[in-house]
């Protein structure tokens, strides 16, 4: 009998549930991992946050915000034609 997986814990409290940025993320965690990765280095390497932000806020909680607002999704990349 296979077992129904675990709900998705929030990352903090008061933080956006995980199970809410999937969508945009294709619904794969890696890719939402990779995409948040991707985004908070940007910010930090002096990118401007899509999303109104506190200055104490690390650019890793900014990313993963503007992926749940949907400012930051997941396109599947396209192959090149030989």
């Amino acid at each position: 009998m296979i077992k129904p997986l675990a709900p998705i814990p929030m990352s903090r409290q008061g933080d956006t549930p995980l199970a809410t940025m999937l969508p945009n993320a294709d619904s794969n965690i890696f890719c939402l991992v990779r995409l948040a990765m991707i985004r908070a280095l940007e910010i930090h390497e002096g990118s401007k946050p899509l999303i109104e932000v506190d200055p104490l806020d690390k650019p890793t909680s900014i990313a993963l915000r503007e992926i749940a607002q949907g400012k930051v999704v997941y396109k599947h990349p396209v192959k090149a034609k030989s």
